[in-house]
């Protein structure tokens, strides 16, 4: 979408498991620079912080006016770039932690993340009621815009190819996790008619159940 509107963009990540074969369509105006992989374990977090000032020094040699941060584990790395003179930041939450954390990982991203909340230009989250937890959560006190998490138009399917069984489909778009999609969903389709269908947009992690669930249908779970 930056693209798009004219903008060039560098995106810096690291790999992750079970997205070893995402990629990005090729553009003219986006780069991709992106670390390997590491296993969970004490060399995961080296590669964090490595990962934190292979990111500083890009921003400091390539000089961007926004940083787009994505999601807490961003939080660490965009508080630190928040000091670099100049740089606006856009932080966007698609999954938001729990509230109590559940591991040091999340624990760890919750200071930074109050950080970037009220130190961002733009903050996004998908709903008003996760707006409204996000500002209670932080102290941010400017706007929080919402914005749904959709598909782009280009990537929506027009006509669906189940419209001619006269299905009420529904569709699941965004993390295939037991706390976004969880198993009472599966188990209430088994109540309801062979017309109503499940469609799930996404793709397979280390915490995706829905695709084992999926792979060994009982009782129509798999319709």
């Amino acid at each position: 979408m930056l693209a798009e509107k004219g903008f060039e963009v560098l995106f810096l990540g690291s790999g992750a498991h079970g997205a070893g074969t995402l990629d990005f369509p090729f553009h003219p105006k986006i780069r991709v620079k992106q670390l390997q992989f590491c296993e969970p374990g004490w060399r995961q977090k080296l590669h964090y912080a490595a990962f934190a000032l292979w990111t500083l020094l890009w921003v400091l040699f390539w000089r961007p006016r926004w940083i787009y941060a994505s999601d807490p584990l961003s939080c660490p790395v965009a508080a630190l770039l928040s000091f670099v003179p100049g740089l606006r930041i856009l932080y966007h939450e698609h999954d938001s932690p729990n509230v109590i954390p559940k591991s040091k990982s999340e624990s760890f991203v919750m200071k930074p993340r109050r950080k970037v909340a009220r130190k961002a230009d733009i903050c996004i989250l998908p709903n008003e009621d996760r707006a409204d937890r996000f500002k209670l959560q932080t102290g941010r006190e400017r706007l929080v815009v919402c914005v749904w998490n959709c598909p782009a138009l280009e990537e929506a399917v027009e006509k669906s190819a189940l419209s001619d069984r006269n299905c009420f489909v529904i569709f699941f778009h965004g993390s295939i996790v037991p706390a976004r999609l969880p198993l009472a969903v599966i188990e209430a389709l088994k109540l309801l008619p062979d017309q109503v269908v499940l469609h799930v947009a996404g793709y397979e992690t280390r915490s995706c159940w829905l695709c084992a669930s999926l792979a060994r249908p009982r009782q129509k779970i798999g319709r």
